[in-house]
């Protein structure tokens, strides 16, 4: 499927399901809502195949539609699998979207898709270590933000032993 999209993009410029103005236009063979991942999986693959073979306006493409295109916590779990399963990790590009998405979800992964995320940080190591950078990021942006506040910081700040 991704080669037909790669080769339907060089005589068209775009590729199934087109792109029109900011949004995807639906496609009948995937279903609502998108559990399995599929149309996250589709513009992967043609993200992978076009850095694969160099050519930049359909990675740049593939990676828009994947920003446009709605699915479920476990669809998002088949999608960051495949990214960290395909793709270099210097692709920070596609890499750390992966990751920011899901450190801003936890929520999301106590309650809906907590063995999948478990399975996927055992398969990935890169991952888990992406997802938590973030979340102590966060944490420590907050933590020096409530520290600078009048009355609700700290009276002197804490040395570390280290």
């Amino acid at each position: 499927l991704a080669t037909a999209c790669f080769l339907e993009f060089l005589y068209k410029a775009d590729y199934f399901p087109t792109l029109s103005g900011s949004s995807l236009e639906s496609d009948p063979e995937i279903p609502v809502p998108d559990t399995e991942g599929m149309a996250l999986l589709r513009h992967a693959r043609v993200y992978t195949l076009a850095q694969r073979f160099g050519v930049p306006t359909l990675s740049q493409l593939a990676h828009k539609k994947i920003h446009l295109t709605n699915s479920t916590a476990r669809g998002e779990i088949e999608y960051a699998r495949y990214v960290y399963g395909h793709t270099q990790t210097s692709d920070e590009s596609i890499r750390k979207p992966v990751a920011a998405f899901w450190a801003t979800r936890s929520h999301v992964l106590r309650h809906e898709a907590e063995k999948e995320f478990r399975s996927m940080c055992l398969e990935f190591p890169q991952f888990g270590f992406d997802v938590l950078s973030l979340v102590l990021d966060n944490q420590e942006k907050r933590t020096q933000r409530s520290e600078t506040t009048i009355g609700g910081g700290r009276k002197r700040p804490r040395v570390s032993a280290v």
